[in-house]
């Protein structure tokens, strides 16, 4: 054991309390001042809050003032519904966004007993130690859905470090994380810059309604000014530009599918493989990383006819995540999907982020769940995409449309490339200095430049 380290087990350093059943008659939309109540699926695997591209819940009843959450505070998942129990343990640290936040049931609030013997940032990184996630995979009980509990979480016992070096420990993890998340705050703001010209040209067609009142379109060239037609035209669906028209989803794509289950149950689940992406996987806008799963190569061979190229949009058909999309990320292929997820690929001529951001619209997502064909959980049919209507400029305008946002979506790619290298080496880091095989200065020389 190195110098000033000791053994301890989590209890004697923090109490983990249980959170309190809120009650679903009061859920409601996050409205202003609405109270948030935290679920296990505004949890990223790698840790942390994903309340941007998540579900929300306010609630709008009565409870114990007690589970409200302040900033800072760190809750942990006790519940995992997949048997890998890839989720469980993993830790949020609530946000100081000028939002409540609520200690929803199946969630451990950390309580820190002593300050003075324990930094709090060096317990939140502690929580995704592999270590720590064996134990609590061990140690839950069920089946199909895994739980722990607050006793067998303070249980765990490990060695630790002298205040100062957790204090250390937890400073260049949290650069390395905070590197990761400054990307994704850029990569929001250039979507946001594609989908502004999206809406505008095609949703609000604000370069059609100028041209007819006799004005320039606003920022626009003439060469591509001249690409709109000058006056909207009635249509069943409401006014569109003159010369654009409807065509229902199999007219523009080459394939609409769902995926599949590998035969073989845990067995065909390997560290290393074919990636095999699940709901978790799609989230609007972006594809997810964590909790990607990998099958053997045999299991990817029988199935191939869910195979995913480059290109492709995925969405979501059924369950809580219904109607997420995304494009999918080449790095992640060869890949294969659930059969939860739907590939859509877009015909020769019909770019992927357009069809992408046809999907993704609320308009558009109010549309396709009003199918609703899942009985007990909501759910979309092929049969009933291949009838979705989408509008369909001209292949010019397309193309020009592609040609301008482009450029943002491969900032987006190379960005996200950069926060996989830096993750990549935070869970290298992360078990060898929490084990003390590794030392903070010997850290930082392998973090070099990249914070």
């Amino acid at each position: 054991m190195c110098d000033g380290w000791r053994d301890v087990t989590l209890g004697s350093l923090a109490r983990i309390k249980h959170g309190w059943p809120f009650k679903s008659q009061y859920f409601s939309e996050p409205l202003p001042g609405t109270p948030i109540v935290i679920n296990i699926g505004n949890f990223s695997y790698t840790g942390g809050f994903r309340f941007d591209s998540t579900t929300l819940k306010g609630y709008s009843g009565e409870f114990p003032k007690e589970y409200e959450l302040g900033a800072g505070e760190i809750v942990i998942v006790m519940t995992c519904q997949t048997q890998g129990g890839e989720i469980l343990g993993v830790p949020g640290r609530i946000p100081a966004d000028g939002r409540r936040y609520l200690h929803n049931q199946r969630l451990g609030r950390v309580v820190v007993h002593d300050r003075s013997l324990v930094d709090p940032g060096f317990l939140y990184w502690l929580f995704l130690w592999d270590e720590f996630k064996r134990h609590l995979f061990a140690t839950s009980s069920g089946t199909k859905i895994l739980h722990t509990a607050p006793a067998r979480i303070e249980a765990f016992e490990f060695a630790l470090p002298p205040l100062a070096e957790q204090v250390e420990v937890a400073r260049l993890i949290w650069a390395l994380n905070d590197r990761i998340e400054l990307n994704r705050r850029m990569n929001q703001t250039l979507e946001s810059m594609a989908r502004a010209i999206f809406r505008s040209w095609f949703v609000d067609f604000d370069p059609v309604v100028a041209k007819a009142a006799a004005r320039q379109p606003f920022g626009m060239s003439a060469d591509v000014a001249a690409l709109f037609p000058g006056e909207l035209v009635a249509n069943e669906r409401g006014e569109i530009p003159f010369g654009w028209r409807f065509r229902p989803l199999v007219e523009v794509t080459t394939k609409i599918g769902s995926g599949a289950t590998p035969r073989g149950g845990s067995a065909v689940y390997v560290p290393q493989g074919t990636s095999f992406i699940r709901s978790q996987n799609v989230l609007d806008h972006e594809f997810e990383w964590s909790g990607l799963a990998r099958i053997t190569d045999e299991a990817a061979q029988e199935l191939r006819g869910v195979t995913v190229r480059g290109g492709d949009v995925l969405l979501n058909i059924t369950g809580d995540s219904i109607l997420r999309t995304c494009v999918v990320d080449s790095a992640a292929l060869p890949a294969r999907v659930s059969q939860h997820v739907a590939i859509i690929r877009p015909s020769p001529g019909m770019p992927p982020r357009y069809l992408h951001l046809r999907m993704v619209d609320d308009e558009m997502k109010d549309f396709l769940i009003g199918f609703d064909a899942g009985g007990t959980r909501p759910a979309v049919t092929k049969g009933q995409l291949e009838t979705v209507p989408i509008l369909v400029p001209p292949d010019a305008l397309l193309r020009r449309f592609d040609e301008l946002t482009d450029p943002l979506f491969r900032r987006i790619d190379s960005n996200r490339r950069e926060s996989r290298t830096l993750a990549a080496l935070r869970d290298t880091l992360l078990p060898k200095l929490m084990s003390g095989e590794l030392r903070v200065r010997d850290a930082e020389k392998l973090v070099g430049t990249h914070v």
